[in-house]
């Protein structure tokens, strides 16, 4: 009989980051298991989710932990110490330092005090915690100094037909508005640059920070760009495929970013990639596409190097990018390494 891994995953939605493509690749490929999502919507387990968590006590099942500042969570870890259960976890990148600092001092503190005084002594009782690239591996380790600390890249499928689209002169940014993600520096590298040859920026996402939002939406009438940077809905299946398989380039200026899911995206369809040293890619030169420290300049000189690309050229190295995603990222080494990291009850 299989073991089953039962995920808890905060806000199950894709609005609230990768989480859920992670989980759900997990259910896909790692099949030496069976999975099911418990799924958090609120800052404390319903009645209903406490009584099924009890109802493992005698079972073998592990419980697998995708988060860290949900109370919730550490609800659920505090039940598993006392019902002898099993559990790992996934940070998803939710301990990097712009995390605690970027709502200010009292939010740091108040996350201090939580994390110093209460989450940690719970969470520190994880059998195994992930980490989904090297970066992340060095920043959990500040904080679990004895935990083993297994680094697993996602698992991510490339096996894709690769289409012919008309290429437009589309800059394109992918994922969440939140302050963390840079869209501002973007905005201001495209308000820097003089002559962009009819180049448009278009972002794509869910508004996951209003005041953010209304702080870009003042930025670009502010920079008079309001003819050339666009925010768009969230994009998913065959819409979202046709746009980023027909743009120019990826850009990623995140602040903090544990190898997000939206540049396996944009490989999967050679989509080249202008992305911020923080997102745990490596160094993309000679790869179909640029990685830099994220600063107004530097992407102004990388949106502006790019944007002078013959058509050729841009083809080309989207198809430098998608054998770059695929070799450094294979899906086979990712499964083996999920199957051993769950090996815990044997």
């Amino acid at each position: 009989m299989k073991t089953k891994i039962y995920h808890i995953a905060e806000n199950y939605d894709y609005k609230y980051g990768g989480v859920n493509q992670v989980v759900k690749s997990l259910i896909k490929n790692v099949k030496l298991y069976d999975h099911e999502i418990i799924n958090i919507k609120s800052k404390r387990l319903s009645i209903k989710q406490i009584i099924k968590i009890y109802s493992f006590r005698n079972e073998k099942i592990i419980l697998h932990i995708h988060g860290v500042w949900n109370p919730a969570f550490i609800m659920v870890a505090t039940m598993c110490l006392f019902l002898n259960i099993s559990f790992t976890m996934s940070s998803h990148g939710m301990l990097k330092e712009i995390t605690w600092k970027q709502k200010g001092f009292f939010s740091f503190l108040l996350k201090y005090i939580y994390w110093n005084f209460f989450a940690y002594h719970f969470l520190k009782k994880a059998k195994k915690i992930h980490a989904v690239e090297k970066l992340e591996f060095k920043n959990i380790k500040n904080y679990f100094k004895n935990n083993k600390i297994i680094t697993i890249y996602h698992l991510y499928d490339f096996d894709n037909k690769i289409e012919r689209f008309k290429i437009k002169k589309n800059f394109i940014f992918l994922g969440r508005i939140a302050s963390h993600k840079g869209i501002d520096i973007l905005i201001n590298s495209f308000s820097k640059i003089k002559d962009l040859k009819n180049f448009q920026l278009l972002i794509y996402g869910p508004v996951f920070d209003k005041n953010y939002f209304k702080k870009l939406q003042n930025l670009i009438y502010k920079k008079r760009l309001e003819k050339i940077v666009f925010f768009r809905k969230p994009i998913q299946g065959k819409f979202k495929k046709d746009m980023l398989s027909s743009a120019w380039a990826f850009l990623n200026a995140s602040k903090a970013e544990a190898l997000g899911l939206t540049n396996f995206d944009a490989a999967k369809f050679c989509l080249p990639i202008i992305a911020s040293n923080n997102c745990g890619l490596g160094e993309l030169k000679n790869n179909g596409g640029i990685t830099i420290n994220p600063t107004i300049l530097n992407f102004k000189n990388a949106i502006n190097e790019t944007s002078k690309w013959s058509l050729k050229k841009r083809i080309n190295n989207g198809k430098k990018i998608n054998l770059f995603f695929k070799k450094k990222f294979s899906k086979k080494i990712a499964v083996e390494k999920w199957n051993r990291f769950y090996e815990i009850n044997k």
